[in-house]
């Protein structure tokens, strides 16, 4: 997932994200706001979170420091990023088993952060 964002690669990211019922209710309401052009260009929560995603990553400055495994099927990935201006941050992805392999669950707070960017 980190690759593909940092590398642009949409489909692949596109690939790894995993919507609960209520985020994907939630980022459904979203594209439904968007004018139609955009619907056109976004036509899934995927489609419009892998685009805001990719290419803010920088592969190079992305470090997975810890992984806590929460069940069999679901686990925490602590992932250090560094900024340009040399500043650093932690975050945590859960990620989720599926019959496809790992997939980033996307939480309803990442679905709130697309309200705010989405393209108008």
């Amino acid at each position: 997932m980190l690759w593909a964002a940092a590398g642009g690669d949409l489909e692949q990211l596109k690939s790894t994200l995993d919507f609960d019922d209520a985020s994907r209710a939630r980022a459904e309401a979203i594209l439904a706001r968007l004018p139609e052009a955009a619907r056109r260009q976004y036509a899934t929560p995927s489609d419009l979170l892998a685009l805001m995603v990719a290419g803010s990553v920088p592969l190079e400055s992305a470090q997975v420091v810890a992984r806590q495994m929460l069940s069999e099927d679901e686990a925490t990935e602590y992932v250090r990023l560094k900024s340009p201006d040399g500043t650093t941050r932690q975050v945590g992805l859960t990620l989720q088993r599926s019959l496809e392999g790992w997939k980033l669950r996307v939480p309803p707070d990442v679905v709130d952060q697309m309200t705010r960017d989405s393209p108008k």
